[in-house]
């Protein structure tokens, strides 16, 4: 069995404690319950079996959040004094299965700009 702090999106609760019989990557989104109603979540960490009993992880969503994503999460979530949850909520999360994207590069033509010399005094500044 294996352990771990999930972040409910969108919520404003700290991270809590759920279970589930497999391991997960960290930035997994999963589907669990709590207080009998349906919520989503993010794998924040794996951790050691706690002395409560803890509730198992629902789904786990074909989705992830990248270790970048829940890095600015936790800068904005200290910064702006909000829950991980309710930052990681603004992000949206990749899909695991994902084909890179080829991004075409277009050289810049060469410009030839003349410049004044209050322009050039400035550029030297």
């Amino acid at each position: 069995m294996f352990f771990y702090q999930i972040s409910l999106l969108g919520s404003p609760l700290e991270s809590l404690t759920y279970h589930h019989s497999g391991s997960l990557p960290i930035g997994s989104k999963v589907a669990l319950t709590l207080s009998n109603r349906s919520a989503e979540g993010v794998v924040i960490s794996e951790v050691e079996k706690p002395l409560f009993s803890t509730q198992p992880i629902v789904e786990i969503f074909d989705l992830f959040y990248s270790d970048t994503q829940i890095q600015s999460a936790q800068f904005m979530a200290e910064y702006y004094g909000c829950s991980l949850g309710e930052a990681l909520n603004l992000f949206v999360p990749y899909p695991i299965h994902h084909e890179p994207v080829e991004v075409a590069h277009h050289e810049r033509p060469p410009v030839n700009i003349t410049l004044s010399e209050s322009q050039l005094k400035a550029l030297d500044f």
